[in-house]
């Protein structure tokens, strides 16, 4: 035992992405602080894109994506749009590391200290098929490798996470408690705009950001709430009722027995009231007469 005033608190040094808004959403010591961060996000929230963004901004720090959801060639074309012209990012896919543990025996041979590992899932399979674990132990076991990872090189890892069609992770949730930080992405079909916030976060208070992707060299642009809400000037009164419309769709709750019956028919109207021609207000209006009927129809 110890006292509380013999101990080091001294803040690691981060790895610092240079891109402001995140970092200092990752930590309050700003950017990468030692950790195994837990990434999940809907589809067309672009985590591979920012998982690219994140290897070309650690241009002094070497980094490798380890791809298995699909092959790297096909990660470069589908994220081509992100030029990397230094030598520090390295990506790799199954037919060079058939098995999660090979790719963490080069990680540590090559002394690299920061990784993204898309996804969780598919490298859990590996302990299934070839250790014989469950689905459960599988998904830890990938965790514990990581954890150990971390503490024993001072390195972080990306751990991407996939989602069902609801947009919630569809594996063993205590990964999201056990994980030093868990991020969150997401895409507004109906806004056309996307945001992640963290719902845990050892190194930092939870909190959000918007992002869109841009077409200039930096390829994604980081804003806070304020930021993001005085942006477009031409913010007005029909954007401020869409923007409480999307709020309001956000904080429904999914595991309600009752909501995927109103989301079916939700999209289902949906597409009447846009195809009608009718002012944005209009529309925005007609949506929140909408949502009011259907939340109270299935008691959501």
């Amino acid at each position: 035992m110890k006292n509380y005033s013999t101990i080091d608190t001294t803040a690691t040094p981060g790895i610092l992405t240079g891109i402001g808004h995140l970092d200092n959403l990752l930590s309050v010591d700003k950017g990468f602080q030692n950790a195994v961060i837990f990434l999940t996000g809907t589809s067309g929230a672009g985590k591979t894109t920012l998982s690219k963004v994140i290897q070309k901004s650690l241009k002094d720090t070497p980094t490798a994506l380890y791809e298995r959801e699909t092959s790297s060639n096909s990660v470069a074309k589908q994220t081509r749009r992100v030029k990397i012209e230094h030598e520090n990012a390295l990506i790799c896919d199954e037919k060079e590391y058939p098995h999660f543990n090979d790719f963490m025996a080069e990680v540590v041979k090559r002394g690299i200290k920061f990784i993204i590992i898309d996804s969780l899932q598919t490298a859990a399979v590996d302990f299934v098929r070839v250790e014989g674990m469950s689905e459960k132990e599988s998904e830890m076991e990938v965790l514990r490798v990581l954890k150990q990872w971390k503490d024993s090189t001072g390195g972080t890892a990306i751990l991407i996470g996939m989602v069902n069609k609801d947009g919630d992770f569809s594996g063993v949730n205590k990964i999201k408690h056990l994980a030093d930080c868990h991020l969150h992405l997401v895409f507004d079909e109906i806004k056309n705009t996307r945001f992640m916030y963290t719902t845990k976060n050892r190194d930092n208070s939870t909190s959000k950001l918007h992002y869109e992707f841009v077409d200039t060299d930096a390829v994604v642009e980081f804003y806070t709430e304020k930021e993001f809400e005085v942006k477009d000037k031409s913010f007005k009164f029909g954007d401020y009722l869409m923007k409480m419309v999307s709020d309001f769709l956000a904080s429904v709750d999914r595991k309600h027995p009752s909501f995927k019956s109103f989301k079916n028919e939700y999209f289902v109207r949906l597409d009447s009231i846009s195809e009608d021609n009718k002012t944005e207000l209009e529309v925005t209006i007609e949506l929140i007469k909408l949502i009011d009927e259907l939340t109270n129809k299935y008691g959501l």
